[in-house]
């Protein structure tokens, strides 16, 4: 992922084409994820419940850890540093069962986007959150902290917090990407089940 070439040239939004919601990956989460709901089903924003669709994210997060990913820093790449940095597909994260902030942010935005949800990628100097919208349309997210997924010391709500908290200390230096608004602007998937 090339972040931006110079300034003022910001190609940060370009992240969502990491987010590729049809992955075989994705499905294998969220098929896991739906078996912690009471009635099964994961929905999106269809029965309009911002709890309803908490549950859903909670779900999807603990579908997550039972598959065993952890945080590993791999940030390295051979571009120059502060310009790019090497970016995993869900599906790689899945397989190694590992994935840093960003590759996290992306594997969590795929699996909200499968589901209708929103989700957005905040974007910190050198890190990177994931947040999904509490209603469609709404200009409010929670963001999650997904460097916490390995850690069973950490609840779900743990990676809500330190997500929240991230979110209001980086005020004036943070950028969010709404994958909604990319995919109007015509950044599609790299990779999708149709494409193998």
């Amino acid at each position: 992922m090339i972040w931006s070439a110079s300034k003022p040239y910001d190609l940060a939004f370009f992240i969502a084409f990491w987010v590729t919601p049809k992955d075989p990956a994705v499905e294998q989460i969220l098929s896991i994820a739906k078996e912690k709901l009471p009635d099964r089903s994961l929905h999106g924003y269809q029965r309009g419940n911002p709890e309803d669709v908490m549950r859903q994210v909670e779900a999807i997060f603990y579908a997550v850890r039972d598959i065993g990913i952890s945080y590993v820093s791999s940030t390295v790449d051979f571009g120059r540093i502060g310009f790019s940095q090497r970016v995993r597909l869900p599906r790689e994260s899945v397989k190694q069962k590992a994935a840093n902030c960003i590759d996290g942010a992306v594997l969590f935005a795929s699996l909200f986007e499968n589901i209708g949800l929103e989700p957005v990628i905040m974007l910190l100097p050198g890190h990177a959150i994931v947040g999904v919208k509490g209603a469609p349309g709404s200009g409010r997210a929670i963001f999650i902290e997904t460097t916490l997924i390995g850690r069973p010391e950490f609840t779900f709500n743990d990676a809500v917090e330190a997500g929240g908290a991230r979110f209001d200390a980086c005020r004036g230096s943070k950028e969010v990407i709404s994958i909604k608004k990319a995919r109007k602007e015509g950044l599609y998937p790299l990779w999708s089940a149709s494409s193998e």
